[in-house]
Parts: structure tokens; C-alpha cells; sequence
């Protein structure tokens, strides 16, 4: 059996401020204006919610130019702190470069508090200042091709002859900043809420790097066949607040050096009793000696590859079972394999079977249970892949 390999790496770097307190002073500051916008939520899975997202990105973007500014999601309008589920980084990411000309660098944080319940968090969007206009590079939702807007008051409002730049937002926001830096109380308060929010059973410990960073991290310890690996992997920057977690759903390796916490997440891939963990992304949080972090996402996807005779011959059962399990018929013998159905279409795509590729897309509709929640990992694991092929050509 033979692996590929498939590499892409994003970092993005940190200044050490704590983010919990950045937030309520952010907020506590006055209400929304030019520099920040806060939401209760936000809808990335319809296109109108999309592009009202940008609209609000672009128009922080073009009215703070010296300064950074931001979103805050998951507060109400009363300033109260609601929570939202965790959002990937990489998917603001993604969006903001796809639909934006001239996009401003942007960061999406998941902060914790402790008034909201374990899973949820607030996001921190931060847009870093930059001269360039930013405006709409295609047409979304009722936006047009090379709209662009601004910040009038609390409001995005398309560019016009009332166009300016608050001068006075860069003090505030240094000023902002200054207030929101950590304090020694802050950090021990910061490990103690970590560890009494923690099930003992999943070992929560700390880890100081450099002698200036606190790290927590907490994780479910098994097996899989003879090898060690941990998941529902728990992980705070203490300094900032900034919560990682990986679900349970997912196993993972832990490598812990001096300057820098990794996690290697695996994937099971394979068919009857021809199953391993392979690699697919590594998370590393980097701690520099000049009060930064970093963290880099590397795309180290390394799939199966069975011979070509194997192969066919799994596709061929697979899509055998698939006409049988659409009829309401399942023998037997074939209970356990056809779990495994979307599974078995993506390792046959990975394996130069093209039209694999659609006939996992298609097993969306008419599969269910846990053969419907591996179809989800599916997808997300040929998503990555694919993306990181188009950005290697």
C-alpha cells in the first residue's frame, strides 16, 4: 500500500492581547460605530447571508485604513454575551478572498467565557487596516460587481459623496488595545476556570512556553488497533482567551516541543479490514520570543492508494450495494461494509475512479445515521484535497 502526499500551509501571527478583554471593552466602548459591528449571529450557509457578512467586512475595511476593526459575533444588542458554535477560520478565509477585490487581511477567533456554556464561544473578526479600497469582486445577492461600501455611523452604507475616515478611531482603538494587555491574576484565573470546566478524565493540564505563554489543553486518551491517539482535544491560549477544539468525532496526535503545541489531525481510510489512520492536517501553534504566536495550518494529506484491480473491485461492490440499499434490501454480510458507502466512493475517486467523485455527492440524499455523518466527513476531507491540488498547480 502507498500514500500521497498532499501539502498547503496558512499562518497567520498574534499579538499578545487578551482577547476576552479586548471584546468587552470593545463593546463596553460605545455602541456600534466605525469601527466595529457586533452581531448575535451571522448565516454563512445561504448566499444572502453571505453578502451581508462582506457588505459589513468591506465597509469596516474602507473606513478604518490606519487601524484594525472588527465583528464581534454571538453578543446581543444589549451587549450581553449569547455564544455562537465555533466557526473554522480557514472559511471567513476563504470567502473574503473569493468574493472581495483588494480583501483585507482578517483573522475569525473563537474567544471563551465563562458565562456561556463549554461549546460555545464569541467570534473576534479582526480586519487589519489597509490603504487599498476594497470593493465587490463579483456579483452576490443583491450586490453588484465593484460595489463597495463604508461605515456611516452603525451602518454600511455604499460609497458617495459623504464618504470619510474617522480620524479619531485609531487613538481609540490603541487606546482599546493598551487596556485589553494581560496581567498575572488574569492567567492563574485564566487556568483554574479552564481546569474546573474540565472532566478530570481527560487529563487537563498547562504548559507555560517560553515563559510567557499559558496553554491548557484537555483530551480523551484511546485506541485505535495498536496505535495511542487522543480526541475531543480541548485547547486554550490562556493569554488571549483563544479557544482550538477538535470534536470527538476526530482522532488526532499531539506533539508538545518548546516553542510550539501540534496537533496532526487523522482520518481511518480503507475498506474491510484494510483500514489505517492517515494524516490530513496539522494545526501548530508557534510562540515566538518577541511576545508573538503564530498559528499555521498545514494541509499534509497522505490518502491510500490500492492497486488498480483492488480498486475496481471495490467499486464495483459498492455500487452493487448501493442499488441494493436504495431498494430497501441489505444482506447481511454486507451490514458493516455498507456504513462505509461514501467512504468507499471518495477512497476509489482518491484512487483515480472519476465518477466515484459524483456518486459520493449523490449518497447525500439517501443515506442517514452514522453512514450519513461519515458522508459529511467525506466531503470535508475531498473538499481539502481538492483545494490544496488546485493550489498546488
Amino acid at each position: 500500500m502507498f500514500t500521497q502526499n498532499i501539502h498547503q500551509t496558512v499562518s497567520y501571527n498574534f499579538k499578545m492581547i487578551n482577547k476576552r478583554l479586548l471584546i468587552k471593552n470593545i463593546i463596553s466602548h460605545n455602541d456600534e460605530g466605525t469601527f466595529f459591528d457586533k452581531k448575535q449571529g451571522i448565516t454563512l450557509t445561504s448566499t444572502p447571508g453571505k453578502a451581508k457578512f462582506l457588505k459589513h467586512i468591506c465597509a469596516l475595511s474602507n473606513s478604518n485604513p490606519n487601524n484594525d476593526s472588527y465583528i464581534i459575533i454571538g453578543v446581543s444588542d444589549d451587549n450581553k454575551i449569547l455564544g455562537v458554535p465555533p466557526i473554522d477560520d480557514s472559511v471567513i478565509q476563504n470567502l473574503v478572498k473569493s468574493s472581495l477585490l483588494h480583501p483585507p487581511i482578517v483573522t475569525y477567533e473563537n474567544i471563551q467565557f465563562p458565562e456561556i456554556e463549554k461549546y460555545q464561544t464569541v467570534g473576534l473578526l479582526t480586519i487589519f487596516g489597509k490603504k487599498e479600497k476594497t470593493s465587490f469582486s463579483k456579483n452576490i445577492w443583491k450586490i453588484s460587481l465593484g460595489d463597495s461600501f463604508y461605515r456611516y455611523g452603525s451602518n454600511s452604507i455604499h460609497i458617495d459623496k459623504n464618504f470619510y475616515i474617522n480620524e479619531e478611531n485609531e487613538t481609540i482603538v490603541d487606546s482599546i488595545k493598551r487596556y485589553s494587555t494581560n496581567n498575572l491574576k488574569g492567567l492563574i484565573d485564566g487556568v483554574q476556570e479552564f481546569q474546573s470546566f474540565s472532566n478530570p478524565k481527560y487529563y487537563p493540564e498547562y504548559i507555560v512556553f517560553l515563559d510567557q505563554f499559558v496553554l491548557c489543553w484537555s483530551a480523551w486518551r484511546d485506541n485505535y488497533g495498536e496505535r495511542k491517539y487522543y480526541s475531543e482535544i480541548d485547547i486554550q491560549v490562556i493569554n488571549e482567551n483563544k479557544k482550538i477544539f477538535i470534536s470527538a468525532t476526530q482522532f488526532a496526535d499531539v506533539i508538545i516541543e518548546e516553542n510550539y503545541f501540534k496537533i496532526i489531525e487523522l482520518v481511518p481510510l480503507g475498506y474491510d479490514k484494510k483500514y489505517e489512520l492517515y494524516p490530513l492536517e496539522e494545526t501548530s501553534i508557534n510562540f515566538h520570543v518577541n511576545g508573538t504566536y503564530s498559528i499555521e495550518k498545514t494541509i499534509n494529506f497522505k490518502h491510500p492508494i490500492f492497486p488498480k484491480e483492488e480498486i475496481e473491485n471495490l467499486y464495483s461492490r459498492t455500487k452493487a450495494l448501493t442499488k441494493k440499499y436504495l431498494e430497501g434490501v441489505c444482506p447481511k454480510d454486507e451490514m458493516n461494509f455498507q456504513e462505509g458507502i461514501a467512504q468507499y466512493y471518495l477512497v476509489c475517486y482518491l484512487n483515480g475512479i472519476e465518477d466515484a467523485k459524483n456518486d459520493l455527492y449523490e449518497s447525500r440524499e439517501y443515506l442517514d445515521g452514522s453512514a450519513a455523518e461519515w458522508q459529511t466527513e467525506c466531503i470535508r476531507i475531498l473538499e481539502k484535497y481538492e483545494k490544496t491540488i488546485a493550489n498546488n498547480v
